[in-house]
């Protein structure tokens, strides 16, 4: 049964056969072709690193710099990406700076979302509206939990939580990515949604989920 429990996706199945109008396909192909080109094939993997590779300079913000998730510096023809600190976590500054290597990367975006001084604050984490920003977070998951590396730990780990877990430790990203991750990949019907108060600020649903017939989807604002 091909949703039986814990059943992860043959590599691409999920995104390509179900869904092949998705939004964000294209964003993944892109995160998954960087990783082709730098002969990346084993987790974690390491966006600093790759950030090197590619000629980008690394720099820590300020703690003082709060709320915001890293910066995209372009200055006399050098790329550079600035790296949040004000929250211990290594997860969070591994997704920032996957998060700005597809502001780098992804066509368009350095013409798009670079200011006249050559700069650009991001709002990474799911919660922005901006197509710019919801596409560079797709290319961050993308790029640090590929669906050909993740799909064996979604196998090993089984299904729910566990799988979640065993995606943000093998990755080395938070939950929250990983559980986003999670329902792009597997082929069970289910669901992640972050809430504030009693309002959800956001979901996503898994294609097995969606399937269902008279489900309605899980909105952005919509009562918890």
């Amino acid at each position: 049964n091909a949703r039986s429990q814990g059943s992860p996706a043959k590599e691409g199945q999920s995104e390509l056969v179900k869904r092949p109008s998705d939004p964000f396909l294209k964003v993944r192909w892109e995160a998954e072709r960087l990783l082709q080109e730098l002969d990346i094939h084993a987790l974690p993997v390491d966006p600093f690193a790759i950030a090197e590779q590619l000629g980008i300079a690394l720099q820590p913000m300020p703690k003082s710099v709060g709320g915001a998730s890293g910066m995209l510096i372009h200055i006399q023809g050098v790329f550079g990406i600035a790296y949040p600190t004000h929250i211990e976590s290594d997860g969070f500054k591994n997704f920032s700076v996957g998060h700005e290597l597809g502001h780098y990367r992804l066509p368009g975006h350095v013409e798009a979302v670079l200011d006249e001084r050559g700069q650009h604050v991001s709002a990474a984490g799911f919660k922005s509206s901006n197509r710019y920003e919801q596409e560079a977070d797709h290319f961050a998951a993308a790029l640090l939990m590929p669906t050909r590396l993740v799909t064996g730990v979604i196998r090993g780990a089984g299904d729910g939580i566990k799988a979640v877990e065993a995606i943000a430790e093998k990755c080395e990203t938070s939950l929250e990515a990983a559980a986003i991750r999670y329902t792009q990949i597997c082929l069970d019907p289910v669901a992640v949604i972050r809430s504030e108060g009693a309002v959800i600020d956001y979901a996503f649903m898994s294609n097995a989920l969606k399937d269902f017939d008279g489900l309605e989807w899980i909105k952005k604002g919509s009562p918890l």
